[in-house]
Order: C-alpha cells, then structure tokens, then sequence
C-alpha cells in the first residue's frame, strides 16, 4: 500500500522539521525601523516655550528634573486641590543602559500630545500630533501648565527629531 505523495512529504516534514526561517537582520543606519513602545505615561507638566517638540531623558538626573516639572496636586478649584497621582512619578526608574524616555509636551493643560510613532533610523524620528482644542480653547488655564506624553523605548544612540503632524 502506497501513500500519497503530499501525505508523505507532510509526514517526512513534520518528523525532520521544517526549515527554520533565517534570523531577522539587523537594519543598516540608513533604514527606518519602528520603535516598540514598552509603557507609557500622560499627565500634566510645568511646560516652557523653549521646549522642543519631543525630546529623551536618557539619565536619572535628567528624569529628576522632569519629574519635578510634574505638579504635585492636580490642578482643581476644589481646595484642597487632590493629590496627583501621575503614574509617571510612582513608576520605578528605568533601566538607563537599555532604556529611555521619549516626551513630547504641549501648552494646553486640557488636550495633551500624542506620540504616534516613533522610527528608528541614523537619529530617532519621533511624529508628535497636537488633537484639536475643542471648545477647551476658550476655557480658564493655569499659566504655563501643560500636558505631556512619555513612552519608555530601547535606548537608541544619536539624536531625537520632533515631528510635529496635523492633528484632526
């Protein structure tokens, strides 16, 4: 009694194993690789005019200082205001040697940034979109607070470009 041939070559591969697929390579610096985004925070922040559109916090020294850009009571007319609880300053610190922190901030203490995608090239390439401001653009606002977006990222070598894109 004979087999049929498509019924024998899948036995034969199930029993020696099919041919592993080759290992990924690595991209070369003039290739665009999408960044995985490991965890990610939003909230409010001291903002300042000078700051650039995205940018990464690379050192415990440099996440202190954002940290203390972080108001420690959430912005509220009831008195006392409530305690912030940004996620961002219970989180345990990163790992800096493998890991950074991407921000991207905006002047609005209503609407905050979105980072929707980061790539990873020669530099890192970080789009930034700014939503619509609503009906919150004529609403009362603390002067010089506003929101930021952070996501934590394999520590990428070079430097961080800010894109900022149209929002909807």
């Amino acid at each position: 009694m004979s087999l049929p041939r498509p019924l024998l070559l899948a036995l034969f591969l199930v029993a020696c194993g099919a041919p592993a697929d080759p290992p990924p390579d690595e991209p070369t610096p003039t290739e665009e690789v999408d960044v995985i985004v490991e965890a990610s925070y939003a909230g409010w922040a001291w903002v300042d005019d000078s700051d650039p559109t995205a940018f990464s916090i690379t050192t415990q020294a440099e996440l202190d200082g954002f940290l203390e850009r972080i108001p420690e009571r959430v912005p509220s007319k009831r008195q006392p205001a409530p305690v912030n609880q940004d996620a961002l300053r219970d989180a345990p610190a990163p790992d800096f040697s493998s890991h950074m922190l991407v921000i991207a901030t905006r002047d609005s203490m209503y609407v905050g940034p979105e980072i929707l995608e980061l790539r990873r090239g020669a530099d890192l390439e970080v789009e930034v979109c700014h939503p619509p401001l609503g009906d919150t653009v004529h609403a009362a606002a603390v002067l010089d607070l506003g929101r930021y977006h952070a996501v934590l990222v394999p520590r990428v070598e070079g430097s961080v470009t800010g894109r900022l894109v149209p929002g909807d």
